[in-house]
């Protein structure tokens, strides 16, 4: 799927992807808005990739087991570049066994590879961790941002977490550490 125009999408419910997807804003501005009601995407067909691109994820809702407001990611492989996931909250409660953190993204399985993107504003219980990512598999971040989320910015977490990251930024996370769990790479950059 590719945008042609400028534009707003907003869902009344999550957008349940089960193919390999492409989904690119290319040179407009294209927003997927939940309205502060409903998650925004979840990937997790077996066998089917997916890709993100130029795009602006918001107001991502969910109370959901396996976390993600935004996106939640249990497909083999995806992709995300030059995305914006801002003002998505996670509003599962740390009590429950089980639950995955991830204000904005939550990697169950799988493998994702970020670059250029923002993660800012999105929140978590901090207990959860996570609040803009949360990753329990597999990710590769370069040149990624993860700016004043509340829950904390990255957690990597879980039995064997790969969490490799460069050349990123860590900053003003009000709850929670900027980065949890094991992580490899750098030169990095965060404030706590």
């Amino acid at each position: 799927m590719h945008f042609a125009t400028d534009g707003t999408v907003v869902l009344t419910s999550p957008l349940a992807v089960h193919a390999p997807m492409t989904i690119d804003g290319e040179s407009h501005k294209v927003v997927i808005d939940g309205a502060d009601a409903t998650q925004l995407l979840r990937f997790d067909a077996p066998n089917h990739p997916y890709r993100l691109a130029h795009l602006h994820l918001t107001r991502g809702r969910t109370s959901a087991l396996d976390g993600g407001a935004a996106v939640q990611s249990s497909a083999p492989f995806g992709t995300i570049d030059g995305v914006t996931f801002s003002a998505n909250t996670n509003v599962a409660s740390a009590s429950t066994p089980g639950q995955a953190g991830g204000g904005a993204m939550a990697v169950t399985a799988g493998a994702v590879g970020l670059s250029n993107t923002t993660f800012s504003g999105n929140s978590v219980d901090a207990a959860l961790g996570g609040g803009g990512l949360y990753v329990r598999s597999k990710a590769v971040i370069n040149n990624t941002t993860f700016a004043s989320n509340v829950g904390g910015g990255l957690a990597a977490v879980g039995a064997s977490p790969d969490v490799t990251v460069t050349n990123s930024v860590f900053v003003s996370s009000p709850t929670g550490p900027n980065c949890v769990g094991p992580t490899s790479g750098s030169p990095n950059a965060s404030d706590d």
